[in-house]
């Protein structure tokens, strides 16, 4: 969740963002100063891939619980003080530690209020680890909805296909957490869509197995 892009373009974009084309001479240490910076209200900017630039990919835990302190004072900015990009990166950094609330902003609401696609889907995964209850019914709507436009669309090309399984994916990868023994069919139907592929098989497994842990929701 450390290579987050503004909002709409969150997971389509990250894929192939790399932080050198951003970044030049900036390297880790001064990119976790500028984002400290931010974090203050004082109107620095960093992108979020300067991170890897230095530190790698997955970051050392020191770095990253650096990088969620200082994140959870930036979502807490004034709206005039936020950085688009940096708040959607914190944003995401803060709900994917568990925390869905910081001060009087409502991260989880923000997020389900937004309009999302059948190509620029929610940040399913991140929710889900906030463990708020709204995101499991959030979850289940979005994928039905975007579901049926996909459907409609009759897509073929292999970029169509491939981000509709990414999907997939992440939606599996929420109901891994969030799941009940009631999703279980529809994680059975996410699987059918490509039998054959071990991403999806896998992801569904690990889905499938949560699920059934946890009891029917009331």
């Amino acid at each position: 969740m450390l290579r987050t892009i503004v909002w709409t373009t969150v997971l389509l974009l990250a894929a192939s963002a790399r932080g050198g084309d951003f970044c030049g001479s900036v390297d880790g240490p001064a990119a976790l100063r500028a984002l400290d910076s931010y974090a203050a209200g004082k109107g620095a900017h960093v992108h979020p891939d300067c991170f890897q630039q230095t530190y790698g990919d997955p970051l050392p835990d020191a770095v990253k619980t650096r990088i969620l302190a200082a994140c959870t004072k930036a979502v807490a900015l004034a709206v005039a003080r936020r950085s688009e990009l940096l708040d959607s990166f914190c944003t995401l950094t803060v709900l994917t530690s568990g925390v869905g609330r910081v001060a009087d902003r409502d991260l989880v609401g923000e997020l389900i209020a937004r309009p999302w696609t059948w190509d620029g889907w929610p940040p399913y995964q991140a929710l889900a680890a906030s463990g708020d209850a709204r995101v499991r019914p959030f979850v289940l709507t979005q994928f039905a909805t975007h579901r049926e436009t996909w459907r409609r669309k009759k897509l073929h090309a292999e970029w169509a296909r491939d981000a509709w399984m990414t999907h997939e994916l992440r939606v599996l990868s929420a109901l891994e957490k969030v799941g009940t023994s009631d999703d279980l069919a529809l994680i059975g139907e996410i699987e059918a869509d490509r039998p054959r592929d071990k991403r999806l098989a896998g992801a569904a497994k690990r889905a499938r197995e949560a699920a059934a842990a946890r009891k029917a929701a009331p």
